[in-house]
């Protein structure tokens, strides 16, 4: 196992900029200063004292920091990002006939400065409700679009197919009676009001009877009064044309009646409760005695402004008549149409959940909290929750300073209390096609919101590992691919699916060849790594090397106990057995922890060479507790002893931890009906970054626990722990499961 060092290189569509100084903003959690790094899309223009240009929108900086190699990222905005209408259109209920349309609609929400519609996809067309379509085709059917606009852009769009009404083949038509220029038709909006007049038919006029008068000589109102020029007493012709046609002949005397009055009554305002109401109003001449209001058709009252009504029905539609009066003529009457409010008022104002973006995976959350408001006091209104994993809801009776307990029941709230609501994120990115959202609805007296969450990008690209490293291949044989492995911390084992391998290798031509090994994850992040394969001529004399043996491997020790060398073996294909021959070098020092690298050196007659190296760790005399076994998440089941593929459980270490692991042997043990022979496993890792700080048998149980501490890592690393075990019945096996050291910098 080697460290090399190489020059830092971007990914394909990125490129770095060398820093003379620093007077960017990006907020990097370390400053940066000359001689360090910045790298960025192509897309956007890096300058030395880091400063970056380019067009709007969220981008992906990472900084180099020269000194320690690490690299930290950060996403960068330039400009405000956009953000149109998120709200609902909700379509009602259509008015159609065979050339309009007329749809209306509302929006639940008020981020908004307007709303657009457009039909059959044509261009968009600012409305209000209702949308208002004419000159259309009769049974056509028409696609109609409306959306929420604001200076950002267009929400998204409700949509529906109506289609016009066809032409009937026959119909019926009623058409009002029309007598030509120099006549007056009024048509009848109440029963026929009589006081003026003298003699007429058995049936009275009703609503749309038509009342037609010579315009010259006066005219009836649609609420049957007759209007005439002071001075002019007369009887005049009138004739009434009633809803089948049919016409009567009248006239109407109006020796002696008063000149109507002439002002008008102005209704000003009317406030409505759940019993009572007051209606003020105004009149616009000086000519009326008096002023008189009736309640539902009932008798007239004399009346001052305001109108006080009591005593009403809650929740019940009213309508008040009122007139102005003198001597014995009254004024054409205003009517006031209103509804009492509802005995108990349990729907609250509407109010807003906010969204949080950007959150941890499977970790719990909690909204912001809202104020119940617009509700009866002293009165219980029903408070529930409904929504993904974990979805509950928390009550404060005292302005927030107390909160009740979390619950997924319904509760009562009253006015003034606070309600909050929470949920456990998504356990998935939510970039890379993996559902990041999660959501909880408070409904309270029917108003509802949701509380949405939206977990993390991924952003850590897939871990390659190359089977066998750089290779060496005799000049025109058959060049065989080793293998590979790509684990992603999302999407697990990709070697099939993500990894693109671009180059081949031509074993006529001598020298080093380089196949490239691409790997993409699901969020789109890339990582890449190199194989060099050197092509040799053949030679035919003895190039094969001798083959050093380790026995046991990697060891490890705790400060203050003897080190003694396990022993090794050396062979040739020639020679034989060389192990005499063996050289030993580097020393193990026993009185403080560490890394002792051991090097075995050795070569055969032709002069080949051999070298194998065993690490010993000498670890610290810390003890490490031995009693508990490990979480769940970190305990690997031995039902069977594994074959050595792809497939392993994987664990996720950070550098800098030291966690406990378990390997229950439980199952296994119980199928071979056997026990572990004491002080006879063994642990090995095998990435450097990863050390090996106690292990040994949880008493009384069939698990054996290893402490693990991860070193730092530039890149990630993937690496294998294996246990080897011996029973009491001299059975050995070998269980393994990988770790995978993330770098929190990349």
């Amino acid at each position: 196992m080697a460290t090399s060092v190489v020059t830092y290189q971007p990914a394909v569509g990125r490129a770095y900029v060398d820093l003379t100084s620093w007077a960017g903003d990006a907020g990097f959690a370390t400053t940066p200063v000359a001689t360090d790094q910045m790298e960025g899309p192509d897309a956007l223009t890096l300058n030395a004292d880091g400063t970056v240009t380019g067009a709007d929108g969220a981008y992906t900086l990472r900084h180099i920091i020269a000194s320690t190699g690490q690299a930290e990222g950060i996403s960068y905005q330039i400009g405000t990002p956009a953000v149109v209408p998120a709200g609902t259109i909700t379509l009602g209920t259509p008015t159609i006939d065979q050339t309009t349309i007329s749809l209306p609609f509302t929006y639940d929400d008020t981020d908004q400065t307007g709303f657009e519609y457009r039909v059959d996809g044509g261009a968009w067309t600012s409305t209000t409700s209702p949308v208002s379509l004419s000159g259309l085709t009769e049974n056509t059917e028409y696609t109609i679009e409306v959306r929420a606009v604001n200076a950002d852009g267009g929400g998204t769009p409700a949509s529906t197919a109506l289609t016009t009404d066809p032409i009937p083949s026959s119909a019926t038509a009623t058409v009002p009676f029309s007598p030509g220029a120099g006549y007056t038709v009024a048509t009848l909006e109440a029963g026929f009001d009589d006081y003026a007049f003298q003699e007429w038919p058995a049936n009275e006029p009703d609503v749309g009877w038509q009342l037609v008068t010579v315009t010259a000589e006066g005219y009836f109102d649609s609420q049957g009064n007759y209007w005439f020029d002071e001075g002019v007493e007369a009887v005049h012709d009138v004739w009434v044309v009633d809803l089948s046609g049919t016409v009567y002949y009248q006239t109407v005397d109006n020796t002696g009646l008063l000149t109507p009055l002439e002002g008008e009554i102005t209704i000003g305002t009317v406030t409505v409760g759940r019993n009572s109401a007051s209606i003020e109003f105004s009149y616009s001449a000086a000519d009326a005695e008096g002023f008189e209001y009736r309640l539902d058709g009932g008798t007239w009252i004399d009346v001052v402004s305001p109108i006080v009504l009591s005593g009403l029905t809650a929740e019940t539609p009213y309508q008040v008549d009122l007139r102005a009066y003198n001597g014995t003529t009254q004024s054409v009457f205003k009517t006031v149409n209103f509804t009492t409010d509802a005995a108990v008022d349990t729907t609250p104002n509407a109010f807003t959940l906010t969204a949080q973006t950007g959150v941890a995976r499977s970790i719990t959350v909690t909204s912001n909290a809202i104020t119940v408001q617009g509700v009866d006091a002293g009165v219980d209104v029903v408070s529930s929750v409904s929504g993904d994993t974990g979805s509950q809801q928390s009550v404060s009776t005292d302005g927030g300073v107390t909160w009740g307990g979390w619950s997924a029941a319904d509760q009562n709230v009253r006015l003034n209390y606070r309600v909050r609501v929470r949920h456990t994120t998504s356990d998935e990115y939510s970039s890379g096609g993996y559902d990041g959202v999660r959501e909880t609805t408070l409904t309270i007296g029917g108003v509802s919101a949701t509380f949405r969450s939206t977990t993390l990008a991924d952003t850590t690209p897939p871990v390659i590992s190359l089977t066998g490293g750089n290779q060496t291949v005799v000049q025109n044989t058959t060049w065989s691919e080793p293998g590979y492995e790509a684990i992603d911390n999302a999407d697990g084992d990709i070697s099939v699916t993500g990894v693109e391998v671009i180059g081949t290798v031509d074993t006529s031509v001598l020298g080093q060849q380089q196949i490239l090994y691409r790997a993409t994850d699901a969020s789109g992040n890339v990582s890449e790594s190199t194989r060099t394969v050197t092509v040799v001529e053949f030679v035919p004399d003895d190039t094969v090397a001798p083959i050093i043996q380790l026995a046991g491997g990697n060891r490890t020790i705790t400060v203050g106990d003897t080190w003694n060398d396990p022993g090794y073996t050396a062979t040739d294909d020639t020679d034989g057995n060389i192990t005499d021959q063996v050289e030993v070098s580097g020393t193990v020092d026993t009185t403080k922890p560490g890394s002792y690298p051991i090097t075995y050196s050795v070569s055969d007659a032709a002069g080949n060479e051999a070298t194998a190296t065993r690490i010993v760790t000498v670890l610290s005399a810390t003890q490490y507790p031995l009693l508990e076994a490990a979480p769940a998440n970190r305990t690997f089941e031995g039902k069977r002893v594994l074959r050595f593929e792809a497939g392993e459980p994987i664990f996720i270490l950070q550098p800098g931890e030291t966690l406990d692991f378990d390997f229950d042997l439980t199952n296994w043990l119980a199928d071979q009906g056997d026990d572990i022979a004491e002080g006879t496993h063994q642990i090995e890792e095998l990435a450097e970054a990863l050390e090996v700080m106690a292990s040994g048998n949880v008493p009384g149980t069939d698990r054996i626990k290893v402490w693990l501490q991860a070193g730092e890592v530039k890149d990630s690393q993937s690496s294998l722990v294996q246990l080897t075990v011996t029973t009491t019945g001299l059975r050995t096996a070998v269980f393994q499961f990988r770790a995978l050291i993330i770098n929190r910098m990349q």
